[in-house]
Protein backbone atom coordinates (compact mmCIF):
# COMPACT_ATOMS: atom_id res chain seq x y z
CA UNK A 1 0.00 0.00 0.00
CA UNK A 2 1.42 3.41 -1.18
CA UNK A 3 1.00 5.56 1.01
CA UNK A 4 1.58 3.64 4.43
CA UNK A 5 -1.41 4.15 5.97
CA UNK A 6 -1.09 4.95 9.80
CA UNK A 7 -2.44 2.20 11.33
CA UNK A 8 -3.13 -1.46 10.05
CA UNK A 9 -5.18 -4.57 11.52
CA UNK A 10 -4.79 -7.97 10.02
CA UNK A 11 -7.23 -10.08 11.11
CA UNK A 12 -8.45 -13.56 10.35
CA UNK A 13 -12.43 -14.86 10.10
CA UNK A 14 -13.80 -18.55 10.84
CA UNK A 15 -13.18 -19.75 7.56
CA UNK A 16 -9.16 -19.04 7.41
CA UNK A 17 -9.93 -15.39 5.13
CA UNK A 18 -7.09 -12.88 6.55
CA UNK A 19 -8.82 -9.50 6.61
CA UNK A 20 -6.38 -6.65 6.20
CA UNK A 21 -7.93 -3.01 7.56
CA UNK A 22 -6.10 0.06 6.80
CA UNK A 23 -6.62 3.33 7.96
CA UNK A 24 -5.55 6.56 6.63
CA UNK A 25 -5.89 9.81 8.90
CA UNK A 26 -4.31 12.34 6.71
CA UNK A 27 -6.33 11.26 3.10
CA UNK A 28 -3.53 10.80 0.28
CA UNK A 29 -5.55 12.20 -2.93
CA UNK A 30 -4.86 8.48 -4.44
CA UNK A 31 -4.03 5.26 -2.73
CA UNK A 32 -2.38 2.44 -4.28
CA UNK A 33 -3.41 -0.99 -3.48
CA UNK A 34 -2.67 -4.73 -4.30
CA UNK A 35 -4.91 -7.17 -3.27
CA UNK A 36 -4.07 -11.03 -4.03
CA UNK A 37 -6.23 -14.19 -4.06
CA UNK A 38 -4.76 -17.27 -3.49
CA UNK A 39 -7.13 -20.25 -3.63
CA UNK A 40 -6.58 -23.78 -2.51
CA UNK A 41 -8.94 -26.14 -3.97
CA UNK A 42 -8.38 -29.66 -3.60
CA UNK A 43 -10.42 -32.47 -5.10
CA UNK A 44 -10.80 -36.14 -5.38
CA UNK A 45 -13.14 -39.02 -5.98
CA UNK A 46 -13.96 -41.59 -3.23
CA UNK A 47 -16.58 -44.28 -2.32
CA UNK A 48 -18.54 -42.25 -0.39
CA UNK A 49 -19.69 -44.57 2.58
CA UNK A 50 -22.57 -43.39 5.14
CA UNK A 51 -25.74 -44.05 7.54
CA UNK A 52 -26.11 -40.49 8.20
CA UNK A 53 -29.33 -40.99 8.90
CA UNK A 54 -32.74 -39.03 7.30
CA UNK A 55 -34.48 -36.40 8.30
CA UNK A 56 -31.74 -35.03 9.99
CA UNK A 57 -32.99 -34.72 14.03
CA UNK A 58 -30.97 -31.22 14.47
CA UNK A 59 -29.64 -28.60 12.37
CA UNK A 60 -26.60 -26.85 14.03
CA UNK A 61 -27.27 -23.29 14.35
CA UNK A 62 -24.07 -22.12 12.12
CA UNK A 63 -25.90 -23.57 9.17
CA UNK A 64 -29.51 -22.35 9.63
CA UNK A 65 -28.95 -19.05 7.82
CA UNK A 66 -27.50 -21.54 4.49
CA UNK A 67 -30.87 -22.89 4.43
CA UNK A 68 -33.54 -19.72 4.53
CA UNK A 69 -35.28 -19.29 1.16
CA UNK A 70 -34.30 -16.73 -1.47
CA UNK A 71 -36.01 -15.05 -4.02
CA UNK A 72 -34.65 -17.65 -6.21
CA UNK A 73 -34.19 -20.53 -4.16
CA UNK A 74 -37.79 -20.61 -2.82
CA UNK A 75 -37.99 -23.64 -0.50
CA UNK A 76 -40.87 -22.60 0.92
CA UNK A 77 -43.26 -22.66 -1.82
CA UNK A 78 -45.90 -25.49 -1.05
CA UNK A 79 -45.54 -26.92 -4.60
CA UNK A 80 -41.56 -28.16 -3.65
CA UNK A 81 -42.37 -28.55 -0.71
CA UNK A 82 -44.65 -31.16 -1.16
CA UNK A 83 -42.09 -32.65 -3.83
CA UNK A 84 -39.57 -32.96 -1.51
CA UNK A 85 -41.68 -34.57 0.61
CA UNK A 86 -42.92 -37.07 -1.89
CA UNK A 87 -39.02 -38.05 -2.99
CA UNK A 88 -37.53 -38.54 0.61
CA UNK A 89 -40.60 -39.81 2.12
CA UNK A 90 -38.74 -44.11 2.21
CA UNK A 91 -35.31 -42.74 2.29
CA UNK A 92 -33.38 -43.91 5.52
CA UNK A 93 -29.87 -42.17 4.71
CA UNK A 94 -29.16 -38.48 3.50
CA UNK A 95 -26.92 -39.63 0.88
CA UNK A 96 -30.04 -41.46 -0.39
CA UNK A 97 -31.96 -38.28 -0.17
CA UNK A 98 -29.77 -36.42 -2.07
CA UNK A 99 -29.67 -38.68 -4.86
CA UNK A 100 -32.84 -38.82 -5.15
CA UNK A 101 -33.92 -34.92 -5.14
CA UNK A 102 -30.47 -34.65 -7.75
CA UNK A 103 -31.60 -37.68 -9.92
CA UNK A 104 -35.02 -36.68 -10.02
CA UNK A 105 -33.81 -33.03 -11.24
CA UNK A 106 -31.61 -34.11 -13.98
CA UNK A 107 -34.54 -36.36 -15.12
CA UNK A 108 -37.43 -34.02 -15.27
CA UNK A 109 -35.66 -30.53 -15.89
CA UNK A 110 -34.75 -30.00 -19.74
CA UNK A 111 -31.76 -27.78 -20.48
CA UNK A 112 -32.49 -23.96 -22.13
CA UNK A 113 -30.37 -21.64 -22.80
CA UNK A 114 -31.30 -18.68 -22.01
CA UNK A 115 -34.26 -19.68 -19.75
CA UNK A 116 -37.40 -17.20 -19.16
CA UNK A 117 -36.38 -16.86 -15.54
CA UNK A 118 -33.81 -18.92 -13.24
CA UNK A 119 -35.46 -19.76 -10.34
CA UNK A 120 -36.23 -23.18 -8.75
CA UNK A 121 -40.11 -23.04 -8.94
CA UNK A 122 -39.75 -21.71 -13.22
CA UNK A 123 -37.81 -24.74 -13.54
CA UNK A 124 -40.17 -27.08 -11.38
CA UNK A 125 -44.15 -25.76 -13.32
CA UNK A 126 -41.90 -25.70 -16.89
CA UNK A 127 -39.38 -28.67 -17.07
CA UNK A 128 -36.65 -26.28 -18.33
CA UNK A 129 -33.75 -24.46 -17.21
CA UNK A 130 -29.90 -23.91 -17.71
CA UNK A 131 -27.20 -24.30 -15.15
CA UNK A 132 -28.50 -21.93 -12.09
CA UNK A 133 -32.50 -23.25 -12.81
CA UNK A 134 -30.52 -27.14 -12.00
CA UNK A 135 -28.86 -25.81 -8.89
CA UNK A 136 -31.88 -23.75 -7.81
CA UNK A 137 -34.44 -26.43 -8.02
CA UNK A 138 -32.08 -28.64 -6.33
CA UNK A 139 -31.15 -26.37 -3.40
CA UNK A 140 -35.00 -25.62 -2.91
CA UNK A 141 -35.43 -29.40 -3.11
CA UNK A 142 -33.07 -30.00 -0.68
CA UNK A 143 -33.76 -27.38 2.08
CA UNK A 144 -37.40 -28.47 1.93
Amino acid sequence: MKPEPQEKKTTTDGRGNRIIVATWTKIPQAVDVSLFCNAINKTGLQTLETQASFPLAVLDKTILDYLKPTEQVQSNHPRIRELARQLTSDVKTQFDAVQRIISWVVDHVRYINPPARYDALYSLESGKGNCQNFSHLSAALLRA
